[in-house]
């Protein structure tokens, strides 16, 4: 019995020197990783924003960084990856009194998942948006499109970690226990470096949604973001790429019917959110080669129609930023090179910086 003892003692003292030498190199790992990911950024070099905790982005948008919101002047960003790659947040003007939250999830970001992502923040997070705080919402007509389950990346994140659930009306349930919380993030940290160095990546759940997209982006509609077209002020367009490009939007958008139960249901959920935080609405920046959609000039008619008047009637605040760029901005089918991301981050500064001085006014 009492070698017992002893064998579980060792084994625990083996165990924990084990893990906390673990973490530690993990953490030197990150850090330097970290670094270097900033240069390259400021380089134009990477499209993605680094994380300092050693997460990978999806798992540290979804789970940790709604338990580090500030108490009042939150600005939440939520949209797809244009938005997430698109903004400089450290070239923004916006008062510092402010923090920006880029909460933006790649994938397309349907507006229902959108929705979701709101949801979830109002069930999960330490600060449930308020009346101090702004949500950023970005919207387009290829947010209107209705993807399959698999390439709905927000509720597959939020799944993935079988303790959450999510209804009919988006409303997610469920409930994840700190140490269990710490523990997934500790197995995130520790294992990620292996998978760097090993060349696979598939430690961690939202690399492994991720791989999806990254097995799209090889197909014929998608141009690879090398790291000369990110750097690149001018990026050329071929007539091919470009109609690739025309081709998997018309694919994306072919079924967005204006208006419909979704317009509906996202107008409903304006106004029900528009009661207990401030809204500013985005029309995000297009290529040409989505304005020529069929179904973007039924987007146009019923925003102009429709839309507007609602959002005039709430009191909630609209900016067009859909013409607002050139092709040479884009970096591919929809994202943006480094000139477009600097242009992208002036015209935030321009259209919050006003809404934000009034809010703090009242």
């Amino acid at each position: 019995m009492l070698k017992s003892y002893w064998f579980l003692i060792i084994f625990s003292i083996v165990f924990m020197v084990t893990y906390m030498g673990c973490n530690f190199a993990a953490g030197e790992y990150h850090n330097l990783q970290y670094s270097q990911d900033i240069d390259n950024l400021n380089m134009g070099l990477i499209l993605d924003p680094p994380v300092k905790s050693g997460l990978p982005l999806e798992t540290e948008i979804i789970f940790n960084e709604i338990n580090h919101f500030s108490d009042h002047n939150n600005i939440f960003l939520i949209g797809p990856s244009t938005v997430r790659n698109g903004i400089v947040i450290k070239e923004s003007s916006i008062p510092k009194i402010w923090d920006i939250h880029n909460l933006a999830i790649g994938g397309g970001s349907p507006i229902s998942e959108n929705i979701l992502h709101v949801n979830f923040l109002n069930a999960y997070a330490n600060h449930k948006p308020d009346k101090s705080d702004v949500i950023v919402l970005h919207i387009s007509n290829i947010a209107f499109y209705n993807p399959p389950p698999s390439q709905r990346y927000v509720s597959q994140l939020i799944k993935a970690y079988n303790v959450y659930t999510i209804d009919e009306d988006l409303q997610v349930h469920g409930y994840m226990p700190n140490i269990y919380l710490e523990s997934m993030f500790s197995k995130e940290r520790i294992f990620k470096p292996i998978g760097d160095i090993l060349g696979i990546n598939k430690f961690s759940v939202g690399q492994s949604i991720y791989l999806k997209l990254e097995d799209v982006s090889k197909s014929i509609f998608f141009k690879s973001n090398t790291q000369s077209d990110i750097n690149e002020t001018f990026t050329y367009h071929s007539p091919s790429e470009v109609a690739g490009y025309k081709e998997r939007w018309r694919i994306l958008s072919q079924n967005n019917t204006y208006p419909s139960s979704e317009t509906n249901n996202f107008k409903n959920f304006l106004k029900k959110i528009n009661g207990q935080t401030n809204i500013v609405l985005v029309d995000m920046y297009l290529p040409s080669w989505q304005k020529d959609l069929e179904t973007q000039k039924e987007y146009q008619n019923w925003t102009q129609s429709d839309l507007i008047p609602f959002l005039k009637e709430n009191q909630i605040a609209y900016v067009d930023i859909s013409n607002s760029f050139a092709d040479d901005e884009f970096v591919d089918s929809g994202h943006l090179n480094k000139a477009g991301r600097e242009h992208f981050t002036k015209l935030f500064d321009e259209y919050l910086n006003p809404i934000l001085f009034n809010i703090s006014a009242s």
